[in-house]
């Protein structure tokens, strides 16, 4: 097993804490989280925020599309334990300088045009070398490549419907130094089949980061091939990668 394997707390410590929150950063590098993960959307006035739905519904209970709603209303919404929603300066001034941090752009919200603005926001704050900006809408990447910030292809069903060699092409013109992909792919495509694609991803000197893996199961699963791995339950992931090194040495 790789000892290079580093687990990210999914939108903080989600399994406990209110998602997308400091309280849930915080805990999870508590916890001994090698980094985070979290996803930025754009609000009604412009103001980039952390929060992973378009709408605040699930999260507070109440309604409304954080596209139409102005900063100052949505960081009245509480979403649990008195947390409220980070706007994205805030949450970079508050984040530990030695943590991994990786940003997912969500198409919702963002188009190219808020790349250059959101590049520069996270490059005054954070170190390149512990940056991953990721996001399901591949045409969101390319500029952070260009300012030699690392990106991830997150890759979902509406992308493995394209078939092999589309998404191959995609990667060829891309040029994602990581593919994230989700651990329940298992569950729709043959492990022997996964482990040869990522056999072959990795021939052409790709990562690969896994999520949301939640289990002993799921981890054991991928852990010979993930570089990260983005959990819920950071310390039940960071226990298990604890014992299951030391059993290989």
């Amino acid at each position: 097993m790789s000892k290079e394997i580093k687990v990210l707390g999914h939108r903080g410590y989600r399994a406990r804490y209110p998602e997308n929150t400091l309280l849930s950063f915080s805990k999870a590098f508590a916890a001994g989280a090698h980094g985070i993960e979290c996803d930025v959307q754009k609000c009604g006035d412009g103001h980039y925020i952390i929060i992973h739905d378009d709408t605040i519904d699930r999260v507070s209970g109440q309604s409304g599309s954080v596209a139409d709603m102005k900063l100052n209303v949505l960081k009245d919404v509480d979403i649990g334990d008195s947390q409220r929603i980070p706007e994205l300066e805030e949450f970079l001034k508050f984040l530990p300088s030695n943590k991994i941090i990786n940003i997912e752009l969500k198409e919702e919200t963002l188009t190219a045009d808020d790349c250059p603005v959101i590049c520069d926001m996270l490059l005054k704050y954070l170190d390149r070398k512990n940056l991953l900006v990721s996001s399901f809408e591949h045409a969101l990447l390319p500029y952070f490549r260009e300012r030699q910030v690392t990106i991830g292809m997150l890759l979902g069903e509406k992308h493995f419907g394209l078939g092999i060699i589309n998404i191959a092409r995609r990667i060829a013109k891309i040029k994602p130094q990581y593919l994230n992909i989700p651990v329940d792919i298992f569950q729709h495509i043959n492990k022997n089949r996964v482990y040869l694609m990522i056999g072959l991803l990795k021939l052409f000197r790709k990562k690969i980061a896994f999520w949301t893996v939640n289990t002993d199961k799921q981890f054991d699963l991928i852990a010979s091939v993930a570089d990260i791995i983005i959990t819920d339950d950071v310390p039940r992931i960071i226990n298990h990668l604890a014992t299951s090194s030391r059993g290989m040495k």
